[in-house]
């Protein structure tokens, strides 16, 4: 495992209050993300943890926040609300990222939709449909301006362009059960 992301440990990790005198630092969601797709781009057949739970931050990032509400969100036109979470954590995925990271991230996004292209995911499992769509909306808010994201940490200039992801093997991902990933 490299120590590509750790950079924004430190720097991005919050306070949170526990109790009278007990205090933590933790690290935001976004960051986490982060260093979770670079653990799965790197190893994904030993990672596969990770894609689970970058699946469940998808789903629920800025749940609670006015954010979901947010010019950003009407402005970018999703198909489905429901994506909105994904679309917010792809905009502040790409105002956290240095290049480097910007392109874990666009490997990991690249991976996911080839798959999609190339109709290797069962298109009548709900979980599937979701992730896909998930997939796509993070795919815009990384791909898109970032006026509606707050600043994690240093500017990014990367410029979007495509570039192979590593390869993954030779079995596509086809279907999502149980939150586990099933490859024939």
């Amino acid at each position: 495992m490299s120590l590509a992301g750790f950079d924004h440990v430190f720097a991005s990790a919050v306070e949170m209050h526990l109790a009278e005198g007990l205090r933590i630092r933790v690290v935001p969601a976004v960051v986490t993300v982060l260093l979770k797709i670079i653990a799965y781009m790197e190893d994904p057949h030993r990672r596969s943890k990770d894609l689970q739970d970058i699946r469940v931050v998808l789903a629920r990032y800025e749940a609670q926040s006015d954010r979901l509400f947010s010019d950003a969100v009407f402005d970018a036109e999703l198909p489905d609300f429901e994506v909105a979470s994904a679309f917010l954590l792809g905009l502040d995925l790409r105002a956290l990222a240095t290049n480097d990271d910007a392109k874990y991230v666009m490997n990991f996004l690249m991976y996911f939709l080839r798959q999609e292209d190339e109709g290797y995911f069962d298109d009548d499992d709900f979980s599937t449909k979701a992730f896909r769509d998930q997939i796509r909306a993070l795919n815009r808010g990384f791909a898109g301006d970032r006026s509606g994201s707050r600043r994690h940490g240093a500017e990014s200039d990367f410029q979007w362009q495509e570039t192979a992801p590593p390869s993954l093997g030779e079995r596509p991902v086809t279907a999502f059960a149980n939150r586990q990933i099933i490859q024939t």
